[in-house]
């Protein structure tokens, strides 16, 4: 019986330190977020989310950056070398992967 209570309180705290860190990373990642501003420079963007981003795509003047997280796709639009837009997206969830029983051979 005291086994089974000891294990139930060491299910109870693994759990919550998973959930924390789940929130902790969402928080963090909208406080790094919350920081870019209009009229920023690229190399500030840069240093404000650690480096290049995932996807850059430029036409003229105009620039735009994408950015993988965790939890969050973030899109900051450049013009004449100044942020000028910023969207973000939730990221979708992987899509499951088949296990090797359930692929059909296509003939």
């Amino acid at each position: 019986m005291k086994r089974i209570t000891i294990f139930r309180l060491l299910q109870v705290c693994a759990l919550a330190c998973v959930l924390t860190a789940c929130s902790t990373l969402y928080v963090s990642e909208s406080k790094t977020i919350s920081k870019i501003s209009y009229g920023m420079t690229p190399k500030e963007v840069e240093h404000l989310l650690d480096g290049r981003p995932d996807y850059r795509r430029f036409d003229r003047d105009n620039e735009q950056w994408e950015y993988h997280w965790t939890r969050t796709i973030i899109v900051i639009d450049f013009e004449n070398g100044r942020v000028v837009r910023l969207n973000t997206f939730p990221k979708p969830p992987a899509p499951p992967t088949p296990s090797q029983g359930n692929l059909k051979r296509l003939e």
